[in-house]
């Protein structure tokens, strides 16, 4: 993998070049329709990854998009995926029945569980979520 940074049209051909023969992936900075891939606005909250990307045509706006969804992903979202991994471990594991356990899974990742999430918070997500792997697992 290359990338092609410098202030030099020349030199960043000749690494167009160089790419090209080795077969290596290379991205030319602020040169779209010369790279053959494109580096992403990352945002990483825990085990969730988001990548931005506008295609080359404004890495800025990549990074403003990025910006906000920071503020709209919190820490709070990476605890729940982390609870959510447990509960899934679990539910593997202790809930033999596809359906009922694809329900819970899908039920504990619904737009209603993001929103108790966002607006009560994680312990109350948290709470919610142990209640609804308590309902369905076998006792």
């Amino acid at each position: 993998m290359a990338i092609a940074a410098t202030d030099s049209r020349e030199i960043n051909l000749k690494v167009v070049e160089d790419a090209a023969l080795y077969k290596v992936l290379l991205n030319v900075v602020d040169n779209p329709p010369l790279c053959n891939f494109i580096v992403p606005s990352v945002l990483r909250r825990g085990p969730l990854t988001i990548a931005i990307s506008t295609g080359g045509v404004s890495p800025a706006m990549a990074r403003t998009i990025r910006k906000n969804l920071e503020g709209l992903y919190s820490t709070e979202l990476s605890k729940y995926l982390r609870l959510l991994n447990t509960i899934r471990t679990k539910a593997m594991r202790d809930i033999p029945d596809k359906r009922k356990r694809a329900a819970l899974l899908k039920g504990l990742a619904s737009p209603k569980s993001m929103r108790m999430l966002f607006q009560k918070g994680f312990r109350e997500a948290r709470r919610a979520a142990l209640i609804s792997l308590h309902n369905i697992t076998p006792h």
